[in-house]
């Protein structure tokens, strides 16, 4: 998944793996784990779950036809000869975790995966650092293959996952996005807003905490704990 790389710097490149491997072994966290290095590519059968042939393809073809003089950047996105092949990888350990869990062998699992998918398809493309949108798939597999009824995707990085909330607005699959907001000017703009809340069957099972910031206020531990606390342990009888 290191492959998947770019020319320019951007903030989601290879050494966000590495340096999370690196910080769990001087830790002696990972010595307590059980540490999976090696993934499989996710088939075309598996990703159809979510995603249609024709965007599957579309992927492929981004890796498949990538020439190494040119640009490798898409809008927001970039991509390479490995983007295909790192996605389906990072789609697998996702599922392995299911499986491992819903199995019975482990009790928890944490993917230390790349690319991210939580900006993905939203226009039919990949977008936002995303290729396919790993924890929509995953949920959809665990619903499919182990009859789950309840299901949270819980996302709390500064973006609003709007992907994520575009395939399940209309499904009973809870999801909830604290991200950075400023009245929707900040990416990825107003699907973040508070009032999206769901539609037809799903309606109530989308929930946006949006933060509106100026040039001085900063996000951090104190304002999470406090969202988690108020917003999402007090209400977790609804949840």
């Amino acid at each position: 998944m290191k492959l998947h790389s770019c020319k320019l710097d951007y903030p989601e490149k290879p050494e966000r793996i590495s340096s999370i491997i690196s910080h769990l072994q001087h830790s002696g966290l990972l010595n307590q784990c059980i540490y999976v290095d090696k993934l499989e590519e996710a088939s075309n059968e598996y990703i159809e779950l979510l995603h249609p042939q024709a965007y599957i393809d579309y992927v492929a073809a981004l890796s498949r036809d990538y020439k190494e003089s040119e640009d490798s950047g898409l809008r927001d996105t970039y991509y390479n000869k490995f983007t295909n092949m790192a996605a389906r990888k990072a789609l697998t350990g996702a599922k392995l975790i299911t499986d491992k869990i819903m199995g019975g062998e482990w009790d928890s699992g944490y993917a230390v995966i790349r690319p991210p998918g939580h900006h993905a398809v939203v226009n039919d493309a990949i977008g936002g650092f995303c290729i396919f949108n790993t924890a929509a798939l995953t949920a959809k597999y665990a619903q499919k293959k182990y009859n789950l009824k309840r299901i949270l995707i819980f996302d709390w990085d500064v973006h609003h996952g709007n992907s994520t909330q575009k395939i399940f607005y209309d499904e009973e699959i809870l999801f909830i996005s604290i991200h950075r907001f400023d009245e929707g000017y900040f990416y990825p703009g107003p699907s973040g807003a508070i009032s999206n809340l769901g539609r037809g069957t799903g309606l109530g099972y989308n929930l946006n905490l949006p933060w509106n910031t100026d040039y001085f206020s900063v996000i951090g531990d104190p304002e999470c704990i406090y969202i988690f606390r108020k917003d999402c342990l007090s209400n977790r009888e609804e949840f």
